[in-house]
């Protein structure tokens, strides 16, 4: 017989319908196809008992006390709500907390039958009454038919009787989940509202609520237990393995287990269940977690998927085998309308879905998730899996995301595609300068199928040309254009010509990387003309920087710049990122060689402004310009700035591009800057890295310079022999044709003439070689030049000219800001400055070397009873010139200043113009600026 209640429940007196389901997600967790099929579950009259009592705590359940704190922080807020995926356990955690807590609660647990608003009621008013015998008197009467209200009504009636009762009263809504009517929806929120505050509901779900409670967080009324609260740390893994499971792993081991589960309760109480009743647990955590997949994929699909929509199945099945993916990409590989709808659905319901981002752009799947995903696929519908990720290979490297392009394309294990996409894609990997991720994915295509892929193996040639495996490139060049017509068999059209294109390309720039010296600067221009038009720009970017880079190393310095003009045109007009910063970087080496540090330190700074413009800021690109800049702050004498810079543009040109000459260029750098440290352990490392480096690489061109470096090395560590015998084999002479190493073997053998004091003849070397470094331009080297001359000169007992040719350095390195070069000439520079600085009129007569050259003497380390003869900034500005300075820095105008000091206007301005010109600057703020950090001011 059908109770009374039950019938007169409803607002207008009639029985109860099926519960309409408004939201979207209604439809998502059901998988019955349409509203036809469903069935209406019948009311009973006989509530099943199990659901209305707190279940058990489980055995094997690690006690969470961080969590069990804050709920009992929050007892007495009015809801207390607990969310969390499938298996998180939620339900255990208030077990526990109503244990410790010793709480009467009324227990509710939910299941689908529930969305019949007479059955929901009838429970939850039952749970509430199980809370206390008064209002369980109260509630009978109901139960039983004797009162016949709405349920709307009864609400408010109940809050009425509630009111009258003392002490707390606790109900817990468990697995409220399943509940998609809205019509209880809107009661329960009504009698949330309107409740006592001695009434406390605690509601357990696996996703948000779908009724407001933000009022009852901003009145400080509600406990919050995330999902993101539930996942297990590493210390209650830890415990987990060692209480519950019983299983000594090691710290790593159990890192690992927290970082593969991430921090899943049900994937490790899945794992414990699989290892019961062995003998012997597996050491080998993979193969632990292999043990559990069977259990972990039952669980999942019986307990998680199986309830859901085909749609929603269908969207798991293909977004599962990704390893992230945005609502672009979902569209892409699925097919079907309402995919923002699913995923937003999937995200809130905590469907194992995790937010990579805050503005929930970037998402993945639980790795336990998806692993039984992506296997149920693969097995049963092995083309879809294969179609997935070939789709989403294609759209993440249409993207710019090549990582991951490509481990999707491999791991559909369809290797040809993988093949044609790297063809594709190899370019871009080198523009960033991505050179060893693009040599990884290369050595994983199957060597049947690289073997007839010229394009490539000759793509695998350029990732590989500035690590100077010139032998095995020339190889490859060589077999190629043996037997050109089966070799690019395999391409037509665009393919076809990237294959000529790069053949030309490498028989034409092989002799430039075996000795620039003797590149064909005329062959490379005719190959430029000869590339085919469609790639010609990036070529150009490719060729013009070679042609630089040949000048640069002749010390042309005039045909370097026009060169950089041209390739400059080429970057520009290509929109090329890595031919812009290829360009700023060989700009950058061109400028210091002229010694126009601050010009080429400007040109740095350009660049990262133009990477921040294109939100590129951390591309590793950037990085190129990391070494030219570490000089820069080096020949500053900032060798904290310099040591940084290097080390981090050494690291990526050692290990992310493998270049074999910016990495002696770098360790050469750092070799300077560990010595000027004091690290001679360091130091000594660098010089051997160069060392091994060069014959490594068997490059004659490195070989040559870091031979000439490691004994420039030795001398300024004190050991002549080494540089002797270097100097014996190699015989330096300054008529050879010039080029940077001859500039550099000659510095070395004059500072060999110097240390065995052959001084004529090392001071006949150096003015030879100042003569040709003029020529040219190389004013860097000039400076190196002009202070080793001059330490020659001194000991020559030739002061006037010792002086003359230290003057020519300090005017020159005052305008650019050098001190380091003087620094690592040593103690014998010290004399030759402190007498310019006591009585040489160049002192006085040019401003900029009289506020630099205490600079020189401090980082030269002259101590303060050497500097008390010499204080360069005493007089710099007469006392007149000192009196309007200081009332302009007070804030006064010209004016003014003439009648406090009862002058003209003129005389004022006529000051202030020498002492602008006193204190090199242009403006009223550069002069404050510069007086207080001479401290002119008293």
């Amino acid at each position: 017989m059908t109770d009374r209640f039950d019938e007169q429940i409803t607002a207008d007196g009639k029985p109860q319908e099926e519960p309409i389901e408004t939201e979207k997600s209604a439809e998502l967790i059901s998988s019955r196809p349409d509203d036809s099929s469903r069935t209406t579950h019948p009311v009973s009259s006989v509530l099943i008992a199990t659901k209305l009592l707190k279940p058990p705590i489980q055995v094997g359940m690690v006690y969470r006390e961080r969590l069990i704190k804050k709920l009992a922080t929050g007892k007495e807020s009015r809801i207390t709500l607990v969310s969390g995926k499938a298996g998180s356990g939620k339900t255990s955690l208030i077990c526990q907390w109503i244990e410790k807590s010793n709480m009467a609660v009324g227990w509710y647990s939910l299941d689908e039958t529930d969305n019949d608003l007479n059955l929901f009621l009838r429970y939850f008013l039952t749970a509430l009454s199980n809370t206390d015998p008064e209002l369980q008197k109260v509630v009978r009467p109901w139960l039983h038919g004797n009162k016949r209200f709405s349920g709307k009504e009864m609400i408010q009636h109940l809050i009425g009787h509630l009111m009258d009762m003392g002490g707390s009263i606790y109900l817990v809504l468990d697995d409220y989940h399943v509940i998609t009517s809205k019509e209880i929806h809107d009661l329960l929120s009504y009698f949330l509202d309107h409740m006592p505050p001695q009434v406390h509901v605690i509601i357990i779900s696996r996703y948000s609520i779908l009724f407001p409670l933000s009022h009852f967080k901003m009145r400080g009324q509600m406990t919050e237990i995330l999902p993101e609260d539930m996942l297990f740390t590493e210390d209650e893994t830890a415990s987990f393995v060692s209480e519950i499971m019983r299983v000594e792993l090691s710290s790593e081991k159990v890192s690992e287990l927290a970082r593969h589960t991430e921090g899943w309760v049900g994937g490790l109480q899945l794992l414990r269940l699989s290892l019961e009743g062995r003998d012997k647990i597996p050491g080998d955590l993979n193969e632990i977690m292999g043990k559990a997949h069977r259990e972990i994929a039952e669980y999942l699909i019986g307990e998680v998927i199986s309830s859901l929509a085909e749609e929603v199945i269908e969207f798991l099945n293909a977004t599962a085998l990704l390893d992230r993916f945005t609502i672009d990409l979902c569209r892409e590989i699925v097919k079907f309308p309402g995919v923002a709808d699913i995923l937003t659905w999937a995200h809130r319901s905590n469907l194992f879905l995790v937010s990579l981002d805050n503005d929930g752009e970037w998402y993945r799947y639980h790795n336990l998730f998806s692993d039984v995903i992506r296997k149920q696929v693969k097995t049963s519908t092995p083309k879809i899996y294969v179609e997935v990720l070939r789709k989403a290979a294609l759209w993440f490297a249409k993207e710019g995301y090549l990582e991951d392009a490509f481990r999707h394309a491999f791991r559909s294990e369809d290797y040809e595609f993988a093949a044609d996409l790297l063809e594709d894609c190899t370019l871009l990997f080198f523009e960033r300068y991505e050179i060893i991720s693009a040599l990884r994915w290369l050595s994983k295509v199957p060597v049947e199928i690289y073997k007839r892929r010229a394009l490539l193996r000759l793509e695998e040639c350029g990732l590989k040309i500035e690590s100077l495996q010139l032998a095995t490139i020339e190889a490859v060049v060589d077999d190629i254009e043996a037997r050109k017509d089966d070799a690019f068999q395999w391409y037509a059209g665009r393919k076809r010509k990237e294959c000529e294109n790069l053949l030309m390309y490498f028989k034409c720039i092989i002799p430039y990387y075996k000795d620039p010296i003797k590149a064909d600067i005329f062959e490379l221009r005719k190959t430029l003309q000869e590339i085919d038009p469609q790639g010609k720009t990036l070529f150009a970017c490719f060729i013009t920087d070679i042609i630089t880079d040949c000048h640069l190393y002749t010390g042309d310095l005039g045909l370097a710049f026009d060169a950089l003009q041209e390739e400059s045109i080429a970057a520009f007009s290509s929109r090329s990122i890595w031919g812009r910063i290829i360009w700023s970087r060989s700009v950058m080496y061109a400028e210091m060689q002229r010694g126009r540090l601050n010009r080429a330190e400007m040109v740095a700074h350009e660049a990262f402004q133009f990477l921040n413009d294109n939100g590129l800021s951390d591309i590793p690109l950037k990085l190129l310009l990391y070494l030219p800049l570490a000089w820069i702050y080096y020949y500053k004498n900032d060798l904290n700035r310099a040591l940084e810079f290097g080390n981090i543009g050494l690291n990526y040109m050692e290990k992310g591009v493998r270049s074999a000459l910016h990495t002696n260029d770098g360790l050469m750098l750092l070799s300077l800057i560990y010595y000027g440290l004091g690290n001679e352990g360091a130091t000594v490392e660098c010089l051997e890295k160069m060392v091994s480096l060069s014959e490594d690489v068997r490059s004659w061109r490195m070989m040559a310079f870091t031979y000439a470096w490691a004994a420039h090395m030795s001398m300024a560590r004190g050991s002549v022999e080494p540089a002797l015998r270097w100097a014996h084999q190699r015989k330096p002479t300054v008529e050879k044709p010039f080029s940077v190493l001859v500039l550099r073997e000659c510095l070395t053998y004059a500072e060999i003439l110097y240390r065995k004091q052959q001084y004529r003849e090392a001071a006949e070397l150096l003015e030879n070689l100042r003569q040709r470094c003029i020529e040219r331009n190389l004013m860097h080297a000039v400076l190196e030049v002009d202070l080793l001359h001059s330490v020659i000169l001194h000991a020559l007992n030739e002061h006037d000219q010792a002086l003359l040719a230290m003057g020519k350095a300090l005017i020159f390195s005052a305008n650019e800001g050098y001190i380091r070069p003087f620094v690592d000439c040593g103690a014998a520079i010290l004399p030759i400055l402190k007498k310019i600085a006591v009585s040489s009129r160049l002192a006085t007569a040019n401003p900029e070397v009289r506020l630099h050259l205490p600079t020189i003497l401090k980082a030269c380390g002259t101590d303060d009873n050497d500097g008390k003869g010499f204080d360069l900034t005493k007089d710099l500005l007469s006392q007149r010139e000192l009196e309007i300075l200081t009332l302009i820095a007070a804030g006064y105008r010209y004016n003014q200043i003439a009648e406090k000091l009862f002058v003209s206007l003129n005389t004022v301005k006529t000051h202030t113009s020498h002492i602008f010109e006193k204190l090199n600057v242009n403006t009223k703020d550069q002069a404050i600026w510069r007086a207080k950090e001479l401290k002119l001011f008293v």
